[in-house]
């Protein structure tokens, strides 16, 4: 059966995405969405549109969740600029979930059939075509003005596909009717599946898309946990976006270039210029500076305990400095040291000291242990009990070497590489960007693995991060963020 409402997800409309609610809200949003981007469409037509048939129920355009109401199924804006719908009970407004985060999408608060439904840009909602309908994708729209169409019902079921503005059944699959054009699962050809994620149009598999933005572009630093994504945009804000989908919320103003770490509670980031590290719950909230008077600050890392970064006045070497997370004054850990990225797990803290040299210290303090490597390299994470390295050797080469956390032994080769630089590692893949294929990829870490490709050139920029064998990368648009998932 085909569905009428366009999206059945309710949410709390103060919690709205500010990145992605359109930017002047004195602009009636029929007018303004002829003024934005396009979408492509299949301009069948039929009839004017006759709301009685369509069952289309008038409303208001505006109302106000919890007030009262008469129309059944009646539906309405939250406001004049917000993508959140209510939806009449009978008796009061109710939450009717949102139109999609997608740029020029709006919510129609115009009294009438239809109040509160999604408005799309679309290119081939042209003058001839006006108050009759047309296919855009897989659904029915009514063309409302030129250049912006409202979704109408979503070709689903029985008819999963829309031919001269009908939903109708075009090809089958096992005896059930699919859309090549749109279905996931059958995209191009039947049982043709597409990753997980990935949505399917005009028979393409498309790479799945968590966040996009309007008005600013996507910064410098992406960090994630197991629920959420973090990220920071060129105006220098802090942003949070849930890995199951939803819309972007801002926690904080770090700046574009503040570094950014996450340990599922909280947000750290640092900030050079005023000797700061600030702090904001992922659930949102005020943030607070949890170290000030720390010259240069930078590089800040975290655990299960506490807060590491660099800071003092050397510019080459500064203090290692740690503070509980429970509160409390830094202190220093490790004195004039290279500031590098450093690696924490199971109680230790591992970095460089010089070119050829890895220490681990605990955290509580004492003695560190050293360990001393053929060539420079840099750290790339902790995983399965050892530390993993890239050793830089002098042919332009580099091996990916493992060495048990304990320093028990020495380096061990798992890979080598000569195009690839790798930056991350999980418990079961390195990843890295390669030159020669232009492309980010990964590497098994067992015995004889192969690299395998993640993402082109032409799908993303340089800024991503890694959880859990998922990729998060910014695109080349510059303000979406979208995933890959293996």
């Amino acid at each position: 059966m085909n569905e009428v409402a366009e999206n059945p997800v309710a949410r709390n409309p103060s919690g709205r995405d500010a990145a992605t609610q359109p930017a002047t809200p004195d602009i009636p949003p029929r007018a303004r969405q002829a003024e934005m981007g396009s979408s492509n469409a299949d301009a069948g037509t039929a009839a004017k549109v006759n709301a009685s048939e369509e069952g289309l129920i008038e409303g208001p355009g505006i109302a106000i969740e919890g007030t009262p109401c008469q129309s059944v199924d009646a539906r309405a804006c939250v406001n004049n600029i917000s993508l959140y719908r209510v939806r009449c009970d009978g008796s009061r407004w109710v939450q009717d979930g949102e139109c999609p985060y997608i740029q020029g999408v709006s919510c129609d608060p115009t009294p009438g059939p239809f109040s509160g439904r999604c408005h799309y840009p679309t290119d081939s909602c042209t003058e001839p075509l006006l108050d009759k309908f047309l296919c855009v994708g897989p659904n029915r729209h009514h063309c409302d003005i030129v250049g912006v169409s409202t979704l109408v019902t979503k070709c689903s079921g029985d008819t999963p596909d829309c031919v001269n503005a009908t939903c109708t059944c075009k090809s089958r699959c096992d005896g059930q009717c699919r859309s090549l054009e749109h279905d996931p699962k059958h995209c191009g050809s039947c049982n043709h599946a597409c990753d997980e994620g990935a949505t399917c149009s005009a028979g393409e598999c498309q790479t799945p898309v968590l966040a996009r933005l309007t008005g600013e572009r996507i910064g410098y630093y992406l960090r994630a946990d197991d629920a959420n994504l973090y990220f920071t945009t060129l105006t220098g804000r802090l942003m949070r976006v849930p890995l199951s989908g939803g819309p972007s919320i801002e926690l904080g103003t770090p700046g574009a270039r503040a570094p950014i770490v996450t340990d599922g509670q909280f947000v750290y980031w640092s900030d050079a210029s005023q000797g700061t590290l600030t702090r904001v719950p992922v659930a949102g909230g005020p943030p607070e500076v949890s170290a000030s008077g720390q010259l240069n600050i930078d590089l800040p890392e975290v655990d299960d305990l506490n807060v590491y970064w660099f800071a003092g006045p050397g510019d080459t070497t500064k203090n290692l400095m740690k503070m509980a997370k429970s509160g409390g004054a830094p202190s220093v850990l490790l004195q004039d040291v290279p500031a590098t990225p450093i690696r924490v797990s199971d109680g230790y803290v591992v970095l460089y000291t010089s070119a050829t040299e890895i220490i681990r210290l605990s955290r509580d303090g004492g003695e560190p242990k050293q360990l001393r490597v053929q060539h420079a390299g840099r750290l790339i994470g902790i995983a399965s009990g050892s530390l993993y390295n890239v050793e830089s050797r002098d042919d332009a080469s580099s091996a990916i070497q493992s060495i048990p956390l304990d320093f028990s032994s020495g380096p061990r080769v798992t890979f080598e590489s000569v195009y690839t630089v790798y930056s991350a590692v999980s418990s079961r893949f390195a990843y890295g960007w390669s030159n020669s294929e232009r492309a980010l990829v990964r590497h098994g870490l067992t015995p004889n693995a192969a690299e395998e490709l993640v993402a082109r050139e032409a799908e993303i920029i340089g800024t991503w991060t890694m959880n859990n064998d998922v990729v998060y990368a910014t695109a080349r648009d510059g303000v979406t963020i979208v995933y890959f998932r293996h």
